[in-house]
This record gives structure tokens, C-alpha cells and sequence, in this order.
């Protein structure tokens, strides 16, 4: 099945979003982890 542009920016713009989420996660989570330790 072909999908139409909007579906293909819609779910680009959801991947996007995830990695983001992901990066700042692992920018910032290990350091609190760390300093529990």
C-alpha cells in the first residue's frame, strides 16, 4: 500500500520526536544514575 505525503510527514515528524526524547535520555539519565552511585 502507497502512503500519501501527510502520512509520510506524520509519521517522519513521530520518529523525530522519539530520537529527540532518546537523546536528551541519554544525555541526562546516566548522569543521575552516576550520581546515585
Amino acid at each position: 500500500t502507497s502512503m500519501t505525503s501527510n502520512e509520510l510527514q506524520q509519521r517522519y515528524d513521530l520518529q523525530t520526536h522519539i530520537e529527540a526524547n532518546e537523546t536528551s535520555e541519554l544525555k541526562f539519565w546516566p548522569l543521575d544514575k552516576i550520581s546515585h552511585l
